[in-house]
């Protein structure tokens, strides 16, 4: 908060209009107080999303003290009062934001929750002893990343 300052008078009022917004009087109007403008409370990430399993949806830019009640397009979410969400299934989700007895729909964002992949991993020979060597084989989803690398001779394919 800056305050300016061009005499006596002009400080008292100060003074006075920042005790007043301190013990709650928030309508309260001061020429003399440059109020800091937070940017727009918004939902991250943005627009249409794909998690796979689940994924989180967060509000940024929120004012402290900030009241929080998340939506599907069933309406309000039991418990989901925080400001984060924990997505597990596909749907349209938005967030109410409250603070100060204003209140801010944010814009909806569009998830969709594929299921996780279903890998089999086989094996040319299941047991090998020191300095042997078998070949994995991996089915159930597009590319694979196989660690720890030690001994291997390929860790990503696809």
């Amino acid at each position: 908060m800056k305050i300016r300052n061009s005499g006596k008078k002009d400080c008292l009022y100060a003074f006075l209009s920042v005790l007043f917004i301190l013990i709650g009087f928030s309508s309260f109007s001061n020429p003399l107080i440059d109020k800091a403008v937070l940017p727009p409370p918004a939902i991250s990430p943005a627009g249409s999303v794909s998690f796979c399993g689940s994924g989180v949806l967060t509000v940024t830019g929120f004012a402290n003290n900030s009241n929080f009640q998340w939506q599907n397009g069933s309406g309000n979410i039991s418990n989901a009062t925080n400001s984060t969400l924990t997505v597990t299934t596909s749907g349209t989700y938005t967030c109410i934001v409250t603070n100060g007895g204003n209140s801010t729909t944010l814009t909806a964002v569009v998830v969709t929750i594929n299921a996780n992949p279903s890998v089999t991993v086989t094996a040319t020979d299941n047991s090998i002893c020191n300095g042997q060597s078998t070949i994995l084989t991996a089915t159930g989803a597009t590319s694979y990343s196989w660690s720890p690398s030690t001994g291997l001779s390929a860790t990503n394919s696809n």
